[in-house]
């Protein structure tokens, strides 16, 4: 019942590929409030939950952009809504710390 997955193929054999990893899904209320999700080389964030004026969802292809510095949410509406719905899907609500998701724009 762990949460990762086991890196011994790669001791064993250098050679080997590890398998896919689901995706990874990250919700903090911490820092204004913010959540993220990493699937496949993509990462969807949003930010200021937490506040009067929430951040837009943000989306990064880390294979091609590991600084995270050119958003392609405008362009990818579509990545978007996939990482929203991968997002709800694995997100649990938190009655002591709960953080709002509002609606794709």
């Amino acid at each position: 019942n762990l949460d990762g997955i086991s890196l011994m193929p790669i001791f064993r054999d250098p050679k080997a590929h590890l398998e896919r990893r689901p995706p990874m899904v990250w919700v903090f209320t911490e820092y204004g409030g913010q959540v993220a999700v990493r699937w496949g080389d993509h990462k969807l964030v949003r930010r200021g939950l937490a506040t009067k004026n929430p951040g837009e969802w943000e989306l990064y292809d880390l294979a091609a952009d590991r600084s995270e510095s050119s958003d392609l949410a405008a362009s990818h509406p579509e990545r978007v809504q996939e990482g929203v719905d991968i997002l709800l899907r694995n997100m649990d609500e938190n009655l002591v710390f709960p953080v709002n998701l509002p609606p794709a724009r």
